[in-house]
């Protein structure tokens, strides 16, 4: 009865003032981080949940370098590719300009309105599927990649190991889907599988498979043009002041969020300004804007570096 009441009490919300009424203590939370994101940045970490918690001191990255020292490639295996065209979530339907090139596909699944959307239901959202052989779809997200194999297409998929500062490991459910996969492209001239990490023991990191691609391909390639890396930005940010830039760090019109969005979007933009200062890599999308402020820049460092 008690259950019926409450399905009932959301029904008429929805219907009404579509009220979040759970979300409310993360989006104070959220704020709350933003002004110190502003002010104080290097306590900006103590108001992350466990299972996002932002790098300690003793975990963040040693030192800025020019090669991207803060992440790992452990195995590229058979990937020889030298020049990459990556492109991020696009919805592009016309890839003749690039014809005699592989396309690298980054998750490309959509809904509708899906920023709108209280939860990202992946039953509903439409894969944007080429079968020429070219289009490589990447991923390191492991329900993605069931999508993927699925529809029987070309993949690039990213294992993330974690670092406890003397080994890289993976959790024990990921072994047979690492497994299944590494079976999936044995055979297949255009597959692979890709063991990476990160230099830290920091191993409640949201990097997200943007982060993770784009690093890839800018540690083991020559050119890596990387497009639409917009992070769900309808507007650009170019134009935008230091405050209106930080609330971007977790927008409150957006239904798409969840308790970690936050921390998200700070893995985003500290990867994103290193990624964009790389000579090989050219970056294409709204978060280039936020990597080239500065006062942004200053706060992210004070997060993530030593």
């Amino acid at each position: 009865m008690f259950k019926k009441f409450l399905r009932f009490l959301r029904i008429i919300n929805k219907k009404t003032f579509d009220i979040q009424i759970f979300l409310i203590p993360t989006h104070i939370r959220a704020k709350v981080q933003i002004f110190l994101f502003c002010f104080f940045p290097q306590l900006v970490s103590y108001l992350s949940i466990k299972s996002a918690k932002l790098p300690s001191n003793t975990q963040k990255f040693k030192s800025i370098s020019k090669n991207l020292d803060e992440f790992i490639v452990l195995n590229k295996r058979n990937f020889n590719k030298k020049k990459i065209d990556f492109f991020i979530r696009s919805k592009k339907n016309d890839y003749s300009n690039f014809r005699n090139k592989n396309v690298f596909l980054l998750n490309p699944l959509y809904i509708e309105n899906e920023t709108k959307k209280r939860i990202s239901n992946q039953k509903d959202m439409k894969l944007l599927k080429f079968n020429h052989k070219r289009f490589i779809y990447v991923t390191s997200e492991h329900t993605i990649l069931k999508i993927f194999i699925k529809n029987n297409l070309n993949v690039l998929f990213i294992q993330i190991w974690k670092n406890d500062g003397k080994k890289f490991y993976m959790d024990k459910w990921e072994k047979p889907i690492y497994r299944n996969v590494l079976k999936y492209c044995k055979n297949r001239k255009n597959s692979f599988v890709v063991d990476v990490s990160y230099n830290t023991t920091c191993n409640t990191h949201y990097t997200s498979s943007a982060i993770a691609g784009s690093s890839f391909f800018a540690k083991v390639c020559n050119k890596v043009n990387i497009y639409n890396w917009d992070f769900y930005m309808k507007e650009n940010p170019k134009s935008f002041n230091f405050f209106k830039l930080a609330n971007l760090l977790y927008p409150l019109d957006f239904r798409l969020k969840n308790n970690v969005f936050l921390e998200t979007s700070l893995w985003h933009w500290y990867f994103i300004f290193r990624i964009s200062k790389l000579k090989t890599v050219s970056v294409d999308g709204y978060l280039k804007y936020i990597a080239s402020n500065k006062k942004i820049i200053k706060r992210l460092k004070k997060i993530f570096c030593r």
